[in-house]
């Protein structure tokens, strides 16, 4: 049948006739559907023509269908399954569910959002599997595309559209996850930790290490420096946290990181942690996605899952901090 033909199929007689088939009765039919008795008979009509046949014949007790009726009954009950499976919501079953998620994040959300969650999506949903990566500066593009389904990332709390959410795309979605600052890393016996002051000249005498940041090198902290006409001495750019957490473990320069991420760092390295020496602006994780899943239910399960973790994870010391 061509798409013209298709589009001007009315999907009403095929139900009629599924009733019909399941009732053996006009009348039945009729009430089953809200229909007259007339209006029953005229689609009986439409139907006998579309298919060439009788289709269904009167006997004492009602309606009995003919070959041709039963031989058409499995094809159109099938199509109409599928076409309700088409049109109706997804029910997700996270504990039958084979799917497959892509999902990106900025390397210090791991440790300090996302840790657990992988294993309590493993529990829920044993047939889960995903694909994680990290943030990259063309990952908004994959989002857009639909080649990352879900990130989570870190903007200022800022206006500046360099920085801030409203420099994303108007097709993405995100909902705040935690809120976090900027502080200063330095190893223990750094030698800033032995003047009598810890203020914005101290640390701009500093030799610091600095994180690539969606590509850039180049963070609010620096634009607010700026600003004041200031600069700090960025002496080493590294791709990831963990590379500037060694690289400050093991030297003067000082690392510049987010406070949760701080927290986790002073449990397994010889780092001590100071204020950042200014006020900048908060930073807020966001976990975000494309507006193609917003009614998507394996997605939404996700979502909740990922927002429901996190919240668990901000204890009442933690949630003091930020």
């Amino acid at each position: 049948m061509t798409l013209d033909r298709l589009f001007r199929f009315d999907l009403k007689l095929l139900v009629g006739f599924i009733a019909l088939l399941e009732e053996r009765s006009a009348s039945r039919a009729a009430l089953r559907l809200h229909l007259s008795q007339s209006a029953i008979s005229k689609l009986l009509g439409r139907l006998r023509e579309l298919f060439d046949d009788p289709l269904f014949v009167r006997v004492t007790h009602g309606l009995e269908p003919t070959p041709r009726a039963i031989q058409l009954e499995g094809g159109i009950r099938l199509a109409l399954r599928q076409l309700m499976s088409a049109v109706e919501p997804e029910i997700f079953s996270p504990e039958h569910s084979q799917r497959h998620f892509v999902l990106a994040s900025i390397g210090s959300a791991y440790p300090v959002l996302l840790t657990g969650l992988f294993g309590r999506i493993q529990t829920l949903a044993p047939g889960v599997t995903m694909n994680c990566y990290d943030w990259q500066p063309d990952s908004i593009n994959q989002l857009q595309q639909g080649r990352i389904e879900l990130a989570v990332i870190a903007k200022e709390v800022t206006d500046n559209p360099t920085y801030g959410t409203s420099g994303l795309p108007r097709s993405l979605r995100y909902r705040e996850l935690a809120e976090d600052r900027n502080v200063c890393l330095m190893r223990k016996g750094h030698p800033a930790l032995s003047d009598t002051t810890w203020d914005l000249a101290t640390y701009l005498r500093q030799l610091h290490v600095q994180v690539y940041c969606e590509g850039r090198d180049y963070w609010l902290l620096d634009y607010r420096l700026d600003q004041m006409n200031l600069r700090r001495n960025i002496t080493v750019r590294v791709p990831d946290f963990y590379a500037a957490l060694s690289i400050c473990e093991h030297s003067d320069l000082i690392f510049t990181a987010l406070n949760l991420f701080a927290g986790e760092a002073l449990k397994h390295h010889a780092v001590v942690q100071l204020p950042l020496p200014f006020s900048l602006e908060p930073v807020t994780y966001l976990l975000v996605w494309h507006e193609r899943y917003d009614n998507d239910s394996a997605h939404i399960w996700l979502r909740e899952r990922i927002i429901e973790h996190v919240g668990s994870q901000m204890v009442p010391e933690a949630s003091k901090q930020l």
